[in-house]
């Protein structure tokens, strides 16, 4: 047992072993999660070994009477007789456990403290008997919806009548909020004083708890980084200032869950992990504590640049991010390991797949060499000595200056670099001069490149103004770098609406060589890399070589495209962004109705006329109202 604490230890060790009744009970308070529950089994557990006393711990968490703590006493006297297997009729059950515990009170068994001690005649063996050295925990006091004071009245009836040990467990400060007007805080009072001989305030013992969590990690390299890191681990626990040893508990398991997702070549690294630690740490208090919710990490940055900035000597900083910021000061704010999208993932659902840990994990400083390109070891700049910064950033200024940065999110990354070494002068240009030339860049490149990363870069999905490569964008929060990422969206708009007659001609050649993934990539999927949903692609399609491909197909696939066409039109939250189809649509339904002719009598004409009165018809009326709504 751990010296924070001992006095406490002590002191129920001389209470228990008395060989005079003491005819009072103990009170073990403090606060929410500060290990209350936790001192006090493992004080039975360390004590237990060489007592003869039999502790029974009654958990009051929401019970509502008397009869329901007396059967907690029954299972615990009696644990085989209160099995499934011996189980007996309520009123036998709670005769023996009175009978066991010699309660003797008049009245009818109200769950109020009044109970009728009528008792079946049965022999039991002198052992059930037997309870002069059992010691009553009971834990959760104010969490029970007895009336307190009927419920302190109850628990006095064993200590005083039945001269029984008796350890209460509770939040007093909680216990005070409920007691309501003055006439019940003076009769709590009143019975309090006869009760309660002695108070203890249980402290909360990090040290203890944390090694009582080492104990049960299975995996020996994180056992070693949580040992090596403990002092850390204190420090982000006393900064969080909570004092709820649950909330590290829980954390630390939380932890252990996610290190075994993270592929060995990162979770061998023990540096790597112990910062991934205690992040992680710091993120979790705030939110089980209820501070922030998980897609706020991001904002942590942000409120150290408020500080920075700040012209006032005041704090008038406001935002929970703010008071968090400045309570973690030893964090680094512009380096959390994540992206904060990837924060917000893990503790939002508890999982990152292997893929997105690695996006991450392989950009840290920890993994960088002198093969690392450029902007990436300036994104990391404050790990980066003069010299070596100076060689670097003389690099990327030639690499810029050559237009070598082409894919967008590399592009958005070179410019809030720049635009953050202006900020802080380690440039020497003016921040608005480094926005122009930024957009004089996006405007000078001739091509810029599609990634391949879908969901990150254009090509994929949306344009991520926040983050890509596994990185957050320096300056991402500053009117300079909206700027210059709107400036770069309009150019990738610009290009992509360019490319729509030549993609155009592409889609036409999927539908001849693979139609299951022309009718993927015409409707939302989450398999493709490039998708049409929301893109007014037919628009510059030939509806001739349309028509001449798709009846090129058999009939089942005939019918499977008809069903893609028609699921693209279902979702009317897109269709405004599909009304310049109309005239494709239209060309395509005049076409379809002279093929019919010309097929008449055979199944394939029967499709072709079903598609068009049922499908092509109704999504032509759909987008024409749509268009009047729009046009008024």
């Amino acid at each position: 047992m751990e010296a924070i604490n001992k006095k406490i230890s002590e002191y129920l060790v001389y209470y228990i072993e008395s060989d005079i009744s003491p005819g009072f009970a103990v009170l073990l308070q403090g606060y929410w999660g500060c290990g209350k529950t936790w001192f006090i089994k493992n004080f039975i557990e360390e004590y237990h070994e060489e007592s003869k006393h039999k502790f029974l711990y009654l958990s009051l968490y929401g019970v509502a009477s008397t009869s329901e703590i007396e059967d907690q006493i029954f299972q615990k006297l009696h644990p085989i007789l209160s099995s499934k297997a011996l189980f007996l009729t309520g009123k036998i059950l709670k005769g023996i456990a009175r009978a066991s515990l010699k309660i003797d009170f008049d009245g009818d068994d109200k769950g109020d403290g009044s109970l009728n001690s009528q008792v079946p005649e049965i022999n039991l063996p002198y052992y059930l008997k037997n309870t002069s050295d059992s010691v009553l925990i009971f834990d959760d006091l104010e969490r029970c919806t007895i009336p307190l004071n009927n419920l302190l009245g109850y628990i006095n009836s064993f200590v005083e009548h039945q001269d029984l040990r008796a350890i209460i467990i509770a939040n007093e400060d909680e216990l005070k909020i409920k007691e309501g007007d003055n006439t019940d805080r003076n009769l709590y009072k009143i019975i309090k004083e006869k009760l309660i001989g002695k108070t203890f305030r249980v402290e909360d013992d990090i040290k203890s708890a944390f090694y009582s969590v080492i104990k049960a990690i299975k995996d020996p390299m994180l056992r070693k980084v949580y040992l090596k890191a403990n002092r850390k681990i204190e420090e982000v626990f006393s900064a969080a200032n909570y004092h709820n040893l649950r909330h590290l508990k829980q954390s630390l398991w939380d932890f252990e869950r996610f290190y075994k997702t993270i592929p060995s070549k990162y979770s061998s690294k023990y540096e790597l992990i112990e910062d991934l630690l205690i992040h992680f740490l710091a993120f979790s208090f705030e939110i089980k504590a209820g501070e922030i919710e998980s897609h706020e990490i991001g904002d942590f940055r942000s409120a150290k640049i408020r500080k920075m900035v700040s012209t006032s000597n005041k704090n008038d900083l406001s935002k929970p991010i703010d008071t968090i910021s400045k309570k973690y000061s030893f964090l680094n704010p512009f380096d959390i390991i994540l992206t904060a999208k990837s924060w917000d993932k893990l503790f939002e659902i508890g999982y990152l797949n292997e893929v997105e840990i690695d996006e991450c994990l392989s950009k840290s400083k920890y993994f960088i060499n002198v093969n690392t390109p450029e902007w990436i070891r300036l994104w990391h700049y404050l790990n980066l000595n003069d010299d070596v910064f100076d060689s670097i950033l003389d690099s990327f200024k030639k690499k810029w200056d050559k237009r070598e940065y082409k894919i967008p999110g590399i592009i958005l990354h070179a410019c809030g670099i720049l635009l953050n070494f202006s900020r802080i002068g380690l440039i020497d240009k003016k921040i608005e001069d480094v926005k122009i030339d930024c957009i004089n860049y996006i405007d000078e490149i001739e091509a810029i490149e599609d990634s391949n990363s879908k969901g990150v870069e254009f090509g994929g999905g949306p344009l991520d103004i926040e983050q890509s490569y596994g990185l957050g964008y320096q300056s991402y929060d500053t009117k300079e770098f909206e700027d210059v990422s709107n400036h770069l969206k309009d150019r990738l708009k610009k290009i992509k609406i360019d490319n729509l007659p030549k993609e155009a001609d592409e889609l036409i050649n999927i539908l001849d060589k693979d139609s299951e993934r022309f009718c993927r990539m015409i409707f939302f999927n989450d398999i493709e890399d490039k998708s049409y949903y929301e893109t007014p692609i037919f628009k510059f399609m030939d509806s001739k070589k349309f028509l001449e491909k798709l009846l090129s197909l058999d009939n089942e696939r005939k019918r499977d495209v008809f069903i893609a066409i028609k699921q693209r039109y279902k979702l009317g939250e897109y269709n405004n962004k599909l009304l310049d189809e109309i005239f494709f649509l239209e060309k395509l339904k005049n076409e379809i109705e002279e093929e019919i002719k010309n097929r008449k009598g055979t199944i394939s004409g029967h499709l072709l006329d079903s598609f068009s009165k049922y499908n092509v018809d109704k999504i032509l009326e759909k987008l024409r109202n749509q268009a009047s709504k729009v046009e008024g």
